[in-house]
């Protein structure tokens, strides 16, 4: 009996003396069983740390210090394990990015897709387990695609990922089988300590503007605005745009230097994300019209010569002319008139002001002098008309009073001469 509670202890902490003999021997690693990479790098899950911890939970496989993911491939090799271009369940699929490169846990394979765990989405894509495999057994990809499979379940699973490339063709490395793996991990040579693979991110989608500057222009700008409607006076020939992109890898296209025609001005800043989504922010801008000219002007029932860059006229006009209406027209239409109209003339002489306001407030004043005909002028020419029918009287009359003396003189002449016969 005695012998028996012995064995039984025994058994009870056979693991403990198994484990503690073989740390001893150094047939166990340390970092066989911890994850050897930092979970985080710059506030993201780093890709490497959660592609070992995916490989651990769900293979129970602990994975080497292989360094950074594009490193995980040839270093995988090296230790022994079995790789391929051939996707497989219970594998880590590397793919190259950036630098440092990427890699996850693939869960599925179905076709040309893959269903990955990696660091881009910790919590996995929405979906339907465990029947959820089972629907996609009996569906075309393009029949899961549009919907045959969904409401099976609720779980999460891996997300959707092209079985050849990541992002852009050529970028899988490989992958790494995991049902064989070593069971005892074999160092690659490859030191972890000093290197940390940060979290793989997929390009960014973000085609948004932080900000618009525009020289001499202030307007609030609003990064989901996509139009503006400014303006400018005349003397802005051109103007100068900078345009500040949300996301430090998009680009935008249509900023510096733009010249300003007169009247309406449409520029384009096309944004570019990092993924090659796009968006068009448009602005339009109004370049005033100076022009404040007179095309035609004129004045009732006066004649007089009119010329756009003449503003002062002065015209005599007869002194029985009581009221004139003015009118004219401007150069062009974007520009005021102020100073039509009727007017009432005073007695000697009235002085009207045209105002011409161009659409970027320049004004050019027409000044009209209207002056009447002086009055003593009229009557000099009245009393001369009036004694021209005197003088032609008194000219008459002295020519009958001559005829009438000659007459009376040859008579008395005349009686004389009979006398003295």
């Amino acid at each position: 009996m005695l012998l028996f509670i012995h064995f039984k202890k025994y058994l009870k902490y056979r693991k403990f003396f198994l484990l503690l003999v073989l740390f001893f021997l150094g047939i166990l690693e340390v970092n066989a069983v911890s994850n050897p990479y930092n979970k985080n790098f710059n506030g993201q899950i780093n890709c490497t740390w959660f592609a070992w911890q995916q490989a651990y939970d769900k293979a129970g496989v602990a994975l080497p210090g292989w360094g950074n993911a594009n490193t995980w491939f040839e270093s995988a090799k090296k230790a022994g394990y079995e790789t391929g271009m051939t996707p497989k369940v219970n594998s880590i699929v590397v793919w190259k990015w950036s630098s440092f490169g990427h890699v996850g846990y693939v869960e599925r394979v179905y076709g040309d897709s893959i269903y990955v765990w990696d660091s881009v989405h910790p919590d996995g894509c929405p979906a339907e387990m465990p029947d959820l495999y089972n629907c996609w057994d009996k569906h075309t990809l393009e029949e899961v695609d549009n919907g045959a499979c969904d409401g099976v379940s609720t779980a999460p699973h891996g997300c959707y990922s092209h079985a050849t490339y990541w992002h852009n063709p050529g970028d899988l490395i490989g992958y790494i089988y995991l049902d064989n793996a070593p069971k005892k991990p074999v160092s690659s040579g490859t030191s972890n300590q000093n290197k940390v693979t940060p979290a793989s991110v997929k390009k960014s989608n973000n085609a948004n503007l932080s900000n618009i500057k525009i020289d001499n222009i202030e307007f609030e700008f609003k990064k989901d605005i996509l139009e503006y409607n400014l303006e400018v006076k005349n003397n802005v020939e051109k103007i100068n745009i900078d345009a500040t992109t949300e996301h430090n890898k998009a680009k935008v296209e249509g900023s510096g230097e733009q010249n300003l025609a007169i009247g309406d001005n449409t520029i384009e800043l096309v944004v570019t994300a990092e993924d090659g989504t796009k968006q068009t922010y448009i602005i339009k801008i109004k370049r005033k019209d100076n022009n404040a000219y007179l095309n035609n002007f004129t004045i009732s029932n006066i004649d007089f010569a009119f010329a756009k860059d003449t503003f002062k006229y002065e015209i005599e006009i007869a002194r029985d002319i009581e009221t004139i209406t003015i009118d004219g027209t401007p150069e062009t239409e974007t520009s005021k008139v102020e100073g039509l109209g009727i007017y009432e003339l005073s007695e000697e002489e009235t002085i009207i002001n045209i105002i011409v306001t161009a659409e970027d407030e320049t004004t050019k004043t027409y000044t009209i002098t209207l002056k009447k005909e002086p009055i003593i002028e009229k009557t000099i020419s009245k009393k001369k008309n009036d004694i021209w029918p005197i003088i032609v009287i008194t000219i008459i009359v002295l020519i009958i009073i001559i005829v009438i003396i000659t007459y009376i003189i040859k008579k008395r002449k005349s009686e004389k001469n009979e006398k003295n016969i």
